[in-house]
């Protein structure tokens, strides 16, 4: 038996397995996650994670996605934590990905100013109104009048008073966790993304799981707020955090039983 000659120079090699199938992408999502890499300055799971999450945040009013197992629809929300330690490019990739999302804040709050003031001047117009239609019928009832007229008057006038616009907030960064479901019984879709996520951690996510749960699940949620009627409302939420390494480990340890019992730390993508 004879056996063929190695070339020359040949040495067995190992081919690095990439962490992330990025191949598996959408040919767009390929070309940012490059993009973002920079020539490989920046890693890929981060470039990776901060698209991921620019899809969902894009996506999610528009996207259900249909559980195969039950055929409901559930939401396209991720919820994305990655722990990189300093220097990496955490604040680079994700203020070059948040560009548009920037823009269209901007765009959206100049249209809501512009609807706010024209708002507040119909609502003083109709306040005035308003006023004016009380005196006559108080001066009706003083006089023992008919007040029919002055009353048809002002009810005809009370349904017209204008709806103060929503201010739309599509995206929080350093929010407490009241601040955040206060917006989203407002406007229910929004997204959290931030590059230096500790306080948040330590504010919203370890004292109160059971919302961002029922966020992630696409339950409704049951927003009971001081004198005022509850509001029922389903939260759509992305989350895109980023932390360095030991703080996230520091975090696990004083509050590790209790994140685990409650189930969210499931519901993360980690990188």
């Amino acid at each position: 038996m004879s056996y063929l000659p190695l070339m020359p120079g040949f040495q067995h090699q190992t081919i690095p397995v990439p962490t992330i199938p990025v191949w598996a992408f959408t040919s767009v999502m390929q070309n940012a996650i490059n993009h973002l890499q920079d020539g490989g300055k920046i890693p890929v799971e981060l470039a990776v994670n901060v698209t991921l999450a620019a899809v969902s945040e894009a996506c999610q009013p528009l996207v259900e996605v249909i559980n195969p197992f039950t055929n409901l629809p559930e939401p396209d929300a991720l919820y994305i934590l990655t722990l990189a330690d300093s220097g990496t490019g955490k604040s680079t990739v994700n203020k070059l990905l948040r560009e548009p999302f920037d823009k269209l804040k901007a765009e959206l709050d100049e249209a809501s100013q512009k609807k706010l003031a024209a708002y507040e001047r119909d609502y003083a117009v109709w306040e005035t109104k308003l006023q004016a239609l009380k005196s006559n019928l108080r001066t009706a009832v003083k006089k023992r009048l008919f007040p029919s007229d002055a009353e048809a008057e002002l009810a005809l006038h009370t349904d017209l008073k204008p709806n103060k616009p929503v201010l739309l907030t599509l995206a929080y960064n350093d929010a407490s966790v009241a601040a955040l479901i206060e917006g989203l019984s407002e406007y229910p879709t929004a997204a959290v993304n931030s590059d230096e996520a500790s306080d948040f951690f330590e504010s919203c996510v370890k004292d109160n799981p059971a919302f961002f749960n029922k966020a992630w699940d696409g339950d409704l949620y049951e927003h009971k707020r001081s004198h005022q009627a509850t509001r029922s409302f389903k939260p759509t939420l992305t989350l895109s955090l980023m932390l360095q390494r030991p703080l996230f480990l520091n975090f696990m340890k004083k509050n590790q039983d209790k994140l685990l019992n409650s189930g969210l730390l499931a519901r993360f993508l980690f990188t």
